[in-house]
């Protein structure tokens, strides 16, 4: 990536090692030389001395077209449709990438490259880098995370035209949302190590577009260590988002990841009484998992119960909040001693 715009080329060191292992290995020449027969056009040699006499003479050759030889002929060349076509192909194989042939691996990665190149404007419905970002995580291509990655830290701002249709960086909100939710989300936290975990947590605190601060809140916690100080810092400090779906994940993910009940307890009180259901379900939803993993007691909450009912008299329309409500309830009677003291072994 140059200037914020993406590119692919071809590292000449692993073109020279990968010219060598052919030249050293006479099935693998042979397999090549099978593989260029399947490429339609069949006048390779002339197109060659045609550049050579066009720089003899000092013109100024236009750029070739080279398409990856494909074992298909009939695949899409619309995006999105190439995409599902992509899925479809997955779906056949249980999603194993390992699974798919080397040479169907390495032709869709090669598109996943050529729609990630693409400097097409617009990114929905038909945008290629769009499509890119997903194959990325479709494909589980490691190889692009550092591209994935500088697509969502990049602040480059967009241009004129960009901004009058709503864009604000170089690469829009859209298509860093989907670097998130696509690409950085099935590479994974554990894959993509602690360059991922930081740019996500970068992403939380300072992308201005609340879907892909929403969309990194799901991702650390879902995959977030429990225990981690800064993913649980991160995630306190989202609670005070301007974005009511950027809270709402953080208070979920808190539920999964969330260590320090002490802390976290009197934020979660904070969204008790708080006028959307869906503040409160999520709240109700977090304590219920803090406690089957026992960072918080029974007894610590069984007061706040009522709380929390007041503002629901009669669950309408929030009955998911009712059944999540009446779960953590029987929750807390089980972390219970009939005298109304802890269980033992039921926090901390």
């Amino acid at each position: 990536m140059e200037s914020g715009e993406v590119g692919t080329r071809v590292s000449g060191r692993r073109l020279a090692d990968a010219i060598v292992e052919y030249v050293n290995d006479p099935e693998k020449a042979k397999a090549v030389g099978a593989a260029a027969g399947v490429i339609p056009r069949r006048d390779s040699l002339e197109c060659i001395v045609d550049e050579l006499q066009g720089l003899v003479q000092g013109r100024r050759p236009a750029p070739l077209k080279l398409e990856f030889p494909s074992p298909q002929t009939n695949l899409p060349t619309d995006p999105n449709r190439f995409l599902r076509h992509v899925r479809d192909r997955l779906d056949q194989v249980d999603h194993r990438i390992e699974a798919l042939p080397d040479h169907d691996l390495a032709y869709l990665r090669y598109q996943a490259d050529r729609h990630l190149a693409s400097s097409a404007w617009y990114e929905i419905p038909l945008g290629r880098r769009n499509v890119g970002v997903k194959l990325v995580g479709w494909l589980r291509y490691t190889d692009r995370l550092d591209l994935v990655l500088e697509i969502l830290r990049n602040r480059r701002s967009a241009g004129l035209v960009k901004r009058w249709v709503g864009g604000d960086f170089i690469h829009p909100g859209i298509l860093r949302r989907n670097a998130v939710e696509y690409a950085l989300a099935r590479i994974g936290l554990a894959e993509g190590g602690a360059p991922l975990r930081q740019a996500l947590l970068e992403a939380l605190k300072t992308d201005p577009y609340f879907e892909v601060r929403r969309a990194t809140a799901v991702v650390l916690g879902e995959q977030g260590v429990a225990g981690d100080q800064d993913v649980e810092g991160a995630l306190m400090d989202a609670l005070g988002d301007d974005a009511p779906s950027v809270v709402t994940a953080a208070i979920a993910a808190l539920g999964h990841v969330g260590c320090d009940g002490e802390r976290l307890l009197p934020r979660l009180r904070a969204f008790y009484v708080h006028d959307d259901w869906q503040y409160r379900q999520q709240t109700v939803i977090a304590l219920d998992r803090l406690l089957q993993r026992h960072i918080i007691d029974g007894a610590d909450i069984v007061d706040d119960l009522d709380v929390i009912l007041s503002t629901s008299p009669n669950f309408e329309p929030a009955f998911p909040l009712k059944r999540s409500l009446d779960e953590l309830a029987t929750r807390v009677r089980t972390h219970m001693t009939p005298d109304g003291s802890s269980r033992a072994g039921a926090g901390g």
